[in-house]
């Protein structure tokens, strides 16, 4: 997961994939298709997402690594 937001009334998350494709999932599609975290990076509990161009570049810039493996 990158980040929690929240649009009007709806809350969802982004979630970055081992491939470096990202997309956003509200809480329903998360419970439906049953999105369960398997574990945190506490080295990435700080990371403050700005855009998916910038996430593309820290995925690019290997600073998932640790995480997605």
């Amino acid at each position: 997961m990158v980040e929690q937001y929240k649009i009007g009334e709806h809350h969802g998350i982004t979630l970055l994939c081992q491939n470096g494709s990202s997309d956003g999932f509200s809480e329903e599609c998360m419970l439906a298709v049953d999105v369960v975290p398997s574990s945190m990076c506490k080295k990435l509990a700080d990371y403050q997402f700005i855009s998916v161009i910038e996430l593309t570049r820290d995925y690019q810039s290997g600073l998932f690594n640790e995480a997605l493996n």
